[in-house]
Order: structure tokens, then sequence, then C-alpha cells
């Protein structure tokens, strides 16, 4: 399975709510529609709330945290449990406030290799796969980027 490609999404979910109460952007209870999921903290500043809780498929609740400092992560099977956050509120209504997560979803494609290779050279298609490996140094150095101007801009 890791030696087959990989489909990587990554977003950042940020709810902000400057002098005013706001609800951390979800849907409830609830499955992301991936294989997997990592759920990062890049910072939360100046808001109470926001717990973490993941449950079964029956809706049941396993467990709950809260991501409290930068790289705080969840990491899930999406398909064996699901997930929701509750409400962010603002301490000091009088200074912004906002709660920054880093979202990659991970989707084994195992035809994607043959499909892509079949296209360009037909006779090659068993011959030639994309690690896991590649993906994940793409990934980190993404994400060092991105890490970077957020830290910058928190500053």
């Amino acid at each position: 399975m890791l030696s087959d490609p990989w489909e990587v999404w990554i977003h950042r979910s940020a709810s902000r709510a400057p002098g005013r109460a706001r609800s951390a952007r979800s849907g409830g209870i609830h499955h992301d529609g991936h294989d997997f999921i990592a759920m990062h903290l890049v910072g939360r500043k100046n808001v109470s709330g926001g717990l973490s809780r993941i449950y079964d498929n029956s809706k049941k609740q396993l467990h709950s945290c809260m991501l409290e400092y930068p790289l705080d992560t969840i990491y899930a099977d999406d398909h064996r449990v699901m997930h929701a956050v509750d409400p962010i509120r603002t301490l000091d209504e009088g200074h912004p406030a906002h709660r920054d997560i880093l979202i990659i979803d991970f989707d084994h494609k195992p035809l994607l290799s043959i499909q892509r290779e079949t296209k360009l050279n037909p006779r090659s298609a068993k011959e030639r796969r994309y690690p896991l490996i590649e993906i994940g140094i793409d990934l980190a150095e993404r994400l060092l980027k991105l890490f970077r101007v957020s830290a910058s801009s928190n500053s």
C-alpha cells in the first residue's frame, strides 16, 4: 500500500473572530471523505473553546482533546472515526481572535500510477512507481514554507 500513489490534499481552516464570538468551522459530527486525515494546529490566539472530539461511526464519543500549541495534531482513519469541533469564543472582545488549523487529507490511489504510465508509455506501467516518500519530501517542503509564513505573520 505504501508503494502505491497517494493524493494529498492540503487546506487551511481559519476561524477568525475579531471582537466577537464565532463558531469554529465544522459541519457537526462528520467524515471528511478521505482515507486518512491529519489536523494540525497552526495557531490560536485570544480564544476559548474549540475542543476537538472523535467519535466512532455510530457517533459514540471516543476521545476529546484541545489543540493548544502549534503542531498539536490529530491523526485519524476517516473510514473508522468521525470528528467535530466545539465553537470558539473570543476572550477579549477588544482584540482579534483566531484558531487556524492545517488539514492534510490522504487518499490511497493504487490505480493512479498505472493510469499515468499507460498514457505515457504502455510498456512501463508496472515498472515505475511513485513512492509515498517522494510525496512526503515535497509535502514537507511546502509545510515548512507555510509555517514560516504563518509564524512571521503571527509575530
